[in-house]
């Protein structure tokens, strides 16, 4: 009975040394090694170890071409193995290759003059498609404990299985609950996170920008779907100073998110949603609950520029727009006081204030709506019109959140807007359409010249004379109107800038055009 019972034990020893090999075999790329406190990365010519199992050796692929041998067996601790001999000679390197060699020899070599077996700890990770393999060797010297650590990589044949990895663009930071500042962006950039599978002494590295630029180290968890970071640099530059959202945007994301209040940095929980190729990542700090929203891709873009406003839909009821006006709404990235500036014309009044997105195919409309002050439109419908789109579609004192769709693309794109507290909705176009027959206008104008000094003068006098005009400014104030008797408008009263010009016949049909005055 004896023996049957040490012949188990046998068996179960040899399957339990066998399981722990098994993660090592294979070949393995070295990152990065941290010897003496330094930091050695990327090598350019990369080291290379490959555990063969059948002659428990380790076979080394040296950064100067040489190639090595160490042999090892499991060491009695979980998680570690035990270098028992070796055939080394990193000094045949050139001295400005000796770096890597030497601290790779101290990690997989038995260490200097002497024959007892060292002891390698190791862990391993992985995220679906590259492996992580730490090898760890802990020593004193004068007393002082300290360690080497070599970092490598084994890059799978399978598909990445891990959708965090990759570029994310900022898209709003919530602090205490109350406090959400859209993630701030321009003609030329938006902030981002990339998160990295590349191996560094702390974890992976990441890095990104909002007006500085941040970079690190971090871990991963993705059975607990948690992110720890470990290390965290931030470049001392300032941000546009005309622009406060890029502060407020910058302290609370840096300081709020990233950091804790007592300096430490930290642990995100994490989730994903969202269909392939356009996911919404969400990263909540543990410690207060505020949490950063990311998504795969620049913040809607579709709803940015100008927009003709066709008609509303008030309590079921459709209204549409006065006759012979031009409603229009334009989205921009220009920085406003709070959020993004967007602005336009009602019946007959200019209007403004500020915005930013939401993740999901909404945006909020961020303080007050500016309306210019001037005086009131020529009829009583222009007037209810203008009343009902800004106090029952873009303004109520009880929420300010849009959801909105757009169908279709280019000229022939429809925006819905509608504002999530009453339902009312707003129609609009990327064409100006004409209220009785829907279609476009059927005549055009056009310039001589653009932008222009004093004078705006018709290339296509025939097919405007005798038409009405009125000027607009950008935020919608009438500057200029009468009737085109010529070929030209003198427009030497008005200040440089952008404007708008709107031509009409009369009935239902107009025609607009954008202008610059010098």
């Amino acid at each position: 009975m004896k023996h049957v019972y040490l012949f188990v034990v046998f068996v179960l020893f040899i399957n339990l040394t066998n399981a722990q090999d098994e993660q090592l075999l294979g070949q393995w790329t070295m990152d990065s090694i941290w010897d003496f406190d330094i930091l050695l990365e990327n090598p350019a010519n990369p080291i290379t170890i490959e555990f063969n199992g059948e002659t428990s050796s380790i076979i080394i692929n040296s950064f100067c071409g040489q190639t090595y041998e160490s042999f090892y067996t499991p060491a009695t601790l979980e998680n570690s193995f035990d270098i028992t001999a070796t055939s080394w000679n990193y000094m045949a390197c050139s001295e400005d290759t000796q770096g890597f060699e030497g601290a790779t020899n101290l990690l997989l070599d038995l260490d200097f003059n002497s024959t007892e077996p060292k002891t390698i700890d190791y862990t391993i990770t992985s995220d679906g498609s590259t492996t992580m393999l730490v090898l760890t060797h802990n020593y004193i010297i004068d007393d002082t404990p300290t360690s080497t650590i070599g970092f490598f990589t084994k890059v799978s044949t399978q598909p990445n299985t891990a959708p965090i990895y990759g570029d994310w663009y900022l898209y709003s930071v919530n602090v205490d609950g109350t406090s959400t500042y859209n993630g701030v962006f321009d003609y030329y950039e938006h902030p981002i996170l990339s998160l990295t599978n590349t191996v560094i002494s702390d974890g992976y590295i990441f890095n990104g920008f909002v007006c500085n630029y941040q970079y690190g180290g971090y871990s991963i968890d993705e059975t607990n779907n948690s992110i720890t970071i470990n290390s965290m640099n931030i470049t001392l530059g300032d941000c546009d100073e005309t622009n406060i959202n890029n502060y407020n945007l910058e302290d609370l994301y840096f300081f709020d998110v990233f950091t804790n209040d007592d300096n430490s940095f930290a642990i995100f929980d994490y989730t994903i949603s969202g269909p392939t190729n356009s996911e919404i990542l969400t990263l909540t700090n543990t410690n207060n609950s505020n949490y950063a929203v990311y998504g795969k891709l620049p913040q809607s873009p579709d709803i940015l520029g100008e927009w003709f406003l066709n008609y509303l839909v008030i309590d079921s009821n459709q209204i549409n727009k006065p006759a012979n006006t031009l409603p229009t709404v334009e989205f921009t990235t220009n920085p406003n006081t709070t959020g993004f500036y967007f602005g336009g014309i009602a019946a007959c009044t200019g209007y403004s204030g500020d915005y930013h997105f939401n993740p999901q195919q909404t945006f909020s409309r961020d303080g007050g709506l500016n309306v210019t002050l001037g005086n009131p439109c020529d009829t009583n419908e222009e007037n209810s019109f203008e009343g009902l789109y800004f106090y029952s579609v873009l303004d109520t004192d009880v929420i300010n959140e849009f959801d909105y769709e757009i169908t279709g693309t280019g000229d022939d794109a429809t925006l819905v807007i509608t504002n999530l507290s009453n339902g009312n909705k707003a129609f609009y176009g990327r064409q100006a359409l004409s209220i009785d027959e829907n279609i476009a206008s059927s005549f055009k104008i056009s310039l001589d010249k653009n932008p222009v000094n004093h004078t705006l003068s018709f290339s296509n006098a025939q097919d405007v004379l005798g038409l009405k005009y009125e000027i607009y400014t950008i935020t919608g104030k009438r500057v200029l109107n009468g009737n085109l008797n010529r070929n030209t408008i003198d427009v030497k009263p008005l200040q440089s800038g952008l404007y708008i010009l709107k031509v009409s016949n009369g009935s239902n049909r107009f025609e607009t055009l954008k202008f610059i005055i010098n």
